[in-house]
């Protein structure tokens, strides 16, 4: 304050508010606009460039154990693979003879990798988890892979698909899996997927319930990439979501509803936080922006802009009035699973004899 400003000591009422504003505006920081903006132009670039930096498979990230030196053994490949049976008519009581099961025997292991497609670990993960399920529901489920159409006595020529059947069909029929069961065979050559059913699950796993699950097989697991170990971890979950929830109320089929287990994918996983952190970006530079200080005048007349209003408000009871109304209402619901056994399932007769449903498809 210079001398100049005094008169008789004291301060002229304009300076007062000159000095008062003047005060007040050195204490507000000075706020970039275009800087903001620009912070935000790059967060969005930098987001954009990491949507197609990462990748994106489509994986589920639960079913199959992350395993960094993923690699088949080959000491798995099986030096003896098993051939299919002939299904001519010649010898087939042997071969029924030979199909049956033995009692007290113990069962045949539950994943046979005989193409050598699975690491040490996947084969010790799945064969855990397939013994767990088959012992808790009385159904085996197996997995079975195998790399040519050689693999076979029948000399017939034969779509891929009608061999791929055949392989499935015997390849349970000639083993210690009892008679209730559910397989999956990965073929190399013929490049097929087949999944075969016998027993209870028969009814069980319909014509379209077994299309619902190559769906979801094919979904997750890209086979013609060569991704084969994915395929046995669906086919599992799948099957054990059908056995647990998939039965109609006499325990005699499965429903019609088409039962789907989701999946948390890596693509999902991405594309949330990208657009979680670009909601973000976008969110916090707007309030910034909205909340930037404005410029303040040189003088601000508060005696003039500052409004006060006073009033009182008092409350007066009146009277008070209630209604009571009598109602009634009764009302039923139920609800549940359709029945009918989602259309039905289509069996036929392998080379021991025995019934099979199934179905596949090739990749």
């Amino acid at each position: 304050m210079t001398q100049a400003n005094w008169e008789g000591g004291t301060i002229r009422p304009s300076d007062r508010e000159r000095n008062v504003v003047s005060t007040f505006q050195d204490r507000i920081p000075v706020f970039n606009r275009s800087r903001w903006v620009t912070i935000l132009g790059i967060c969005l670039i930098a987001l954009a460039a990491l949507w197609f930096v990462l990748p994106v498979s489509g994986h589920p990230l639960k079913p199959r154990p992350l395993d960094a030196h993923y690699s088949a053994n080959p000491a798995m490949k099986a030096r003896e693979p098993f051939v299919a049976k002939s299904h001519d008519e010649e010898g087939a009581a042997a071969r029924r003879q030979e199909a049956r099961d033995m009692p007290g025997k113990e069962r045949d292991p539950l994943v046979v990798d005989q193409a050598d497609l699975f690491s040490a670990r996947d084969e010790e993960a799945l064969t855990q988890r397939a013994a767990e399920i088959s012992d808790r529901y009385q159904v085996n489920l197996v997995v079975v892979t195998a790399d040519s159409a050689r693999l076979s006595e029948d000399t017939r020529d034969k779509s891929a698909a009608a061999w791929a059947r055949d392989y499935a069909d015997d390849f349970f029929d000639y083993h210690q899996y009892g008679e209730d069961g559910v397989l999956m065979l990965i073929s190399l050559d013929p490049r097929q997927v087949w999944i075969s059913t016998t027993g209870v699950a028969i009814p069980l796993f319909t014509d379209a319930r077994i299309e619902h699950m190559l769906d979801e097989i094919f979904k997750y697991a890209d086979l013609a990439g060569g991704d084969y170990a994915m395929a046995p971890y669906i086919f599992i979950d799948q099957v054990e979501l059908n056995l647990e929830d998939g039965w109609n109320e006499s325990h005699t089929g499965g429903t019609a509803l088409l039962l789907t287990k989701k999946y948390l994918t890596d693509s999902e996983v991405k594309t949330a936080l990208l657009i979680a952190a670009a909601i973000a970006s976008c969110s916090f530079v707007f309030i910034r922006l909205r909340y930037a200080p404005r410029d303040v005048p040189d003088i601000y007349d508060v005696r003039k802009k500052a409004v006060v209003n006073e009033f009182q408000l008092r409350d007066k009871y009146v009277t008070s009035k209630t209604s009571t109304v009598r109602t009634s209402s009764s009302s039923s619901s139920s609800s549940g699973f359709g029945g009918g056994g989602g259309g039905g399932s289509s069996s036929h007769s392998g080379s021991s004899g025995g019934s099979h449903g199934g179905g596949g498809r090739g990749f």
